[in-house]
């Protein structure tokens, strides 16, 4: 959890950097508003006309001809771009060359690059990175099976956030030597980390998901509200969140506030980006924006979408 010091270095450091590079940076915020507004052609001159020298322009425009959005689907091409982005470094180009290079199947025998972009990116915290080389670890795809990697990774995925990536940590951890349905807790305490609750909580965590999909929120509270008594971190946020959204339960921005602090403490971004909202407008907190930039900012530091955009707003 970064401190009031370590906020305001940042703050001061992406200060220095925008007056630095304002003509870049205006451009491609131009040119990120144009894509939003829907003006694909406005987006790709933008972005064309600073690709030269910004890697993020050069990866937004691989995405426009990976995807087709506003100019022909032209795959090589898109590539081509995410490798230039790639070789200066944009991690999320990265990330995207290496699984072009995954799915061309000329290229599935040279794992070693494949592997060596991933690696990169999950070097610079791209959390999508992380997920990537977990699951070729876990399940040896064009790689020697390397499970003890793959879950460190995975963690990492995990505790970012991303999508399936605890869905998949759970599957290797269940098919460990020694590990069973009916595993003691105490046998796989090594593998667990702060707030992220034992391989039994999250089984549990996962049925009250599962009940909260088919909205049936009563079931939901049932499963997660024990399960942030004891800690749970994503449990915490999920019955804050219901707190807050009254599904399933009596709304109460009091004790919404209270669970997403809880969660946030140990770093559950989404909780934090919530949390510092509350404190902006003073729901369930007595006002105090200080605190609420505190949170907010921390979540975009782990790399909250709407946290990023939220605090780019105020710059």
């Amino acid at each position: 959890m970064r401190n009031r010091a370590g906020t305001s270095i940042t703050i001061i450091t992406v200060f220095l950097l925008m007056v630095v590079y304002t003509p870049l940076h205006a451009s491609l915020q131009n040119g990120n508003e144009a894509y939003l507004a829907g003006d694909f052609v406005q987006a790709r001159m933008l972005w064309s006309q600073i690709s030269k020298t910004e890697p993020r322009a050069l990866h937004n425009l691989a995405m426009l001809y990976s995807q087709g959005i506003g100019v022909p689907r032209e795959p090589k091409r898109a590539n081509r771009l995410f490798y230039q982005a790639a070789i200066r470094g944009y991690a999320p180009a990265q990330y995207q060359y290496s699984k072009a290079l995954l799915s061309d199947q000329t290229a599935v025998e040279d794992s070693g690059e494949i592997v060596f972009w991933l690696k990169n990116a999950a070097r610079q915290s791209y959390s999508h990175a992380y997920y990537e080389l977990g699951k070729l670890f876990s399940e040896a795809i064009l790689v020697e099976k390397d499970l003890e990697y793959a879950i460190r990774v995975l963690h990492k995925a995990v505790d970012s956030g991303v999508s399936g990536a605890d869905e998949l940590l759970s599957r290797i951890e269940v098919n460990l030597p020694g590990v069973t349905q009916d595993t003691d807790d105490e046998q796989i305490s090594a593998r667990l980390v702060e707030g992220r609750g034992t391989l039994a909580q999250r089984r549990l965590f996962y049925q009250g998901q599962k009940a909260f999909i088919r909205q049936e929120y009563d079931i939901t509270v049932q499963y997660w509200a024990p399960l942030a008594e004891q800690g749970m971190a994503k449990a915490q946020y999920g019955i804050a969140f219901m707190l807050e959204s009254g599904w399933g339960v009596v709304q109460d921005f009091n004790e919404a506030a209270h669970w997403y602090k809880l969660s946030a403490q140990k770093g559950h971004r989404k909780a934090q980006f919530n949390l510092g909202r509350m404190y902006v407008e003073g729901r369930g907190v007595e006002l105090n924006k200080g605190i609420g930039f505190f949170w907010i900012q921390s979540a975009a530091d782990l790399g909250e979408q709407r946290a990023v955009e939220y605090m780019s707003k105020l710059q």
